[in-house]
């Protein structure tokens, strides 16, 4: 499953080492070592193997080092040539995506048979002081004074009577 993927790791290791070429590497019994030398010396040896029997591995290794070393030198001049891949994949990426589905989120309050006889006058007080403080505001400063919120209550209350 990741036949091919060195190539892609030497891209990383040559455009890092072409972006921070001081920067070192701590390698397990030989200690640190900078990214340069590290690029240099893998380069090197993918050329000197083209002639063994993974020629092809040998060959993509080169062209993933290519691939890095553009990368990075076209990053170090403020140029960013993956953006267009980057937005294909993002298009790509969204044929997969599930679809959100338009989903209304109701709050339903206890019916009144559920509620408990304190609970259910406790409310239809509460809705009766918001009915009476909006029909005040109504007498003293008219219909149009009232905002969205009001003028909804007491549309809802008026078709709640209805009924």
């Amino acid at each position: 499953m990741l036949l091919g993927a060195s190539a892609s790791v030497i891209a990383i290791v040559i455009a890092v080492s072409y972006y921070a070429p001081n920067r070192s590497l701590h390698l397990v019994l030989i200690g640190p070592v900078k990214l340069k030398y590290i690029a240099v010396i893998s380069v090197i040896l993918y050329i000197l193997q083209i002639a063994s029997t993974n020629s092809g591995g040998n060959i993509a290794h080169l062209g993933g080092a290519a691939w890095g070393l553009l990368w990075a030198w076209q990053v170090k001049q403020g140029k960013d040539i993956s953006s267009g891949f980057e937005i294909f994949m993002d298009h790509v990426f969204t044929w997969f995506k599930p679809r959100k589905r338009n989903l209304k989120v109701t709050y339903r309050k206890k019916s009144p048979q559920k509620m408990k006889d304190w609970e259910y006058n406790a409310s239809k007080s509460m809705q009766q002081k918001e009915i009476n403080r909006i029909l005040d505001k109504i007498g003293k400063s008219g219909y149009e004074s009232l905002s969205r919120e009001e003028k909804d209550i007491l549309f809802k209350m008026g078709r709640k009577n209805q009924k």
